[in-house]
């Protein structure tokens, strides 16, 4: 999927300050990141360190904050990473999640979605096919298929 540059409005959870932001979006990140120095101006508070791995696999701790965001005519609270100042802002999974987007990957472009409640039917199938996989297991026991001998 290609990534793709959107606007938000950001703000402090009290929604007293607003920022229209140029987010970078497909990037696959969890949460979204903006530079610390934004969030602070804009009064988020950082609330909790977290541990997040990097693409090139460094593990690293940064400030986890609360934000109020909008995208077009969704708006909700995110969740947001106080990043470097010369970081690019990322808008991440959760944050879509969230607001009810989605990325269009032919359009690379962000739509919304009405969210989807599983009937409870949905979930006990969900628990049969995982029972019978692990009777299955069980019944082959140390019975692996042997790799091939070349």
């Amino acid at each position: 999927m290609a990534t793709f540059h959107c606007s938000v409005e950001l703000a402090n959870i009290n929604r007293d300050k607003f920022e229209t932001v140029e987010v970078l979006a497909g990037t696959g990140c969890t949460f979204s990141h903006f530079p610390g120095s934004l969030l602070s101006r804009l009064g988020i508070s950082q609330k909790e360190r977290i541990q997040l791995e990097r693409p090139d696999g460094a593990v690293v701790e940064m400030w986890l904050g609360q934000a109020w965001m909008r995208i077009d005519d969704r708006k909700g609270p995110a969740s947001v990473v106080f990043d470097d100042d010369d970081a690019p802002a990322l808008l991440g999974s959760v944050t879509l999640s969230g607001l009810c987007d989605r990325i269009d990957p032919d359009e690379n472009r962000l739509v919304k979605y009405l969210p989807r409640k599983k009937p409870p039917e949905w979930y006990d199938r969900q628990r049969k096919l995982k029972g019978a996989i692990e009777r299955i297991e069980a019944e082959r026991g140390d019975a692996a298929i042997p790799e091939s001998e070349e």
